[in-house]
């Protein structure tokens, strides 16, 4: 496999970043703040790391992990449908899904090891039995997950295996911008800034298997990532309002 010309690394990093902000709004606003006003409640608090609602109900805790695996499941479908010769596309695609369900499968894990988060309360309210049984199982079941992710990971990320390196030159800078875009609009969460960074950046943290090698994909087609400064702008823009309001906090 040879590759004649390099990627755009800001280009890749403008796709990555708008990912990122698809992957969150997919679980705070469209699953729990969704799923508080279809039930009639109003939602008191909405940031990129936490969210309130004005009623109690069962529903609302697990409607943030199906907004993401909803967003995941059909970017994966999009990201296999789309033809290689759109590579930016294919690779937004990709990345929305490898978000998007690394951030359900960690968080799994970490809900059930820590005994936080959305999974836990969906647990408590739904699974009937002995606490440590189902957070045993929810462990194994996230740690499952991971392995199925990393598989469709790998399928997906084969469009762009047409030189050796390539699919982690373009993963690796993807998972630390995402990074980066996630830490820097939970700073703009004044009243609590450091735990609302943490629990951001943990989201994203648990997408590290955009970090492996990747060897031994089946070879690719897909073009290089042209620059284009209009995605680049475009990346910005949207993570300033990204910053300015899930960030921030709204209402």
């Amino acid at each position: 496999m040879q590759m004649t010309e390099r990627d755009d690394i800001a280009t890749v990093c403008a796709i990555a970043a708008i990912a990122i902000c698809t992957t969150t709004l997919a679980h705070e606003a469209m699953g729990h703040g969704g799923a508080c006003l279809l039930l009639g409640g109003h939602i008191t608090r909405l940031t990129n790391a936490y969210f309130q609602c004005s009623l109690r109900s069962r529903f609302i805790a697990p409607a943030g992990p199906l907004g993401n695996y909803a967003a995941g499941l059909f970017a994966w479908l999009a990201q296999r449908i789309i033809p290689s010769t759109r590579p930016r596309l294919k690779l937004y695609a990709l990345l929305v899904m490898a978000f998007s369900l690394f951030w359900e499968a960690g968080y799994l894990v970490a809900a059930m090891a820590g005994g936080f988060g959305d999974y836990l309360f969906a647990a408590q309210d739904f699974i009937a039995g002995p606490e440590w049984r189902w957070r045993i199982g929810g462990i194994v079941l996230g740690i499952g997950l991971y392995v199925i992710f990393i598989r469709m990971l790998a399928n997906g990320a084969s469009a762009f295996a047409t030189a050796s390196g390539r699919v982690p030159q373009l993963l690796r800078p993807a998972w630390l911008t995402a990074i980066a875009v996630m830490a820097f609009a939970a700073s703009f969460y004044t009243p609590d800034r450091q735990g609302a960074m943490g629990e951001a950046v943990g989201a994203v943290l648990s997408g590290f298997p955009l970090v492996f090698p990747f060897r031994n994909l089946s070879a690719g087609a897909a073009p290089r990532v042209a620059r284009s400064w209009g995605l680049i702008a475009t990346g910005a823009v949207v993570v300033g309002i990204f910053a300015a309001t899930l960030g921030r906090g709204l209402p």
